[in-house]
């Protein structure tokens, strides 16, 4: 054990990344297909959560298994609640990643209260490009995420303006 010098090694951080979108042309998937492909394996291993619906070539890694529910609307996310509860216990998913879009951060959201999972809310975008419900859904996700990761200081900035705890916001380039 680890009081003789012999820890046994650690298991990577299994880290599902959420994918509600309808396509994986779109930017925000590049940028996910990016971090993806690009993790530290020994310590990271990713598991990616799509829609149904989401169309096109994800380009990613091999290894990396992409594990799809309906989610195309509003009511599918909540008939697919339990099923993707069951899917995280049952992966031991450890981290939650989502963007600040509204589907992507609502996902994120309801998994990470329904497992008690840690939520890392990426966030490309200035929180005032959203205005009513959406701002205040964006807020409520912010709260609820572990982080928040801006992809520039000035967008942690925008995002702890938006009520995120200072403390838990930062400009962190690849999100995770």
């Amino acid at each position: 054990g680890r009081l003789h010098g012999t820890a046994a090694p650690m298991e990577p951080t299994k880290v599902l990344y959420m994918y509600p979108q309808p396509g994986f042309e779109l930017p925000p998937w590049a940028v996910l297909a990016l971090i993806i492909n690009n993790l530290d394996r020994k310590r990271f291993t990713p598991v990616v959560l799509a829609g149904e619906h989401s169309k096109g070539n994800p380009r990613i890694a091999a290894d990396v298994a992409i594990h799809r529910f309906a989610l195309e609307r509003p009511v599918d996310l909540a008939r697919n609640l339990w099923a993707m509860r069951n899917f995280v216990t049952r992966e031991k998913i450890d981290v939650f990643h989502a963007n600040e879009d509204g589907r992507s951060a609502a996902l994120g959201s309801l998994l990470s209260v329904a497992t008690r999972r840690t939520l890392v809310l990426h966030h490309h975008a200035p929180p005032q490009i959203y205005s009513g419900a959406s701002l205040a859904a964006l807020r409520a996700c912010a709260l609820v995420a572990a982080r928040n990761n801006g992809v520039s200081e000035y967008i942690a900035n925008e995002v702890r303006e938006l009520g995120a705890p200072a403390d838990t916001t930062a400009a962190i380039l690849t999100g995770i």
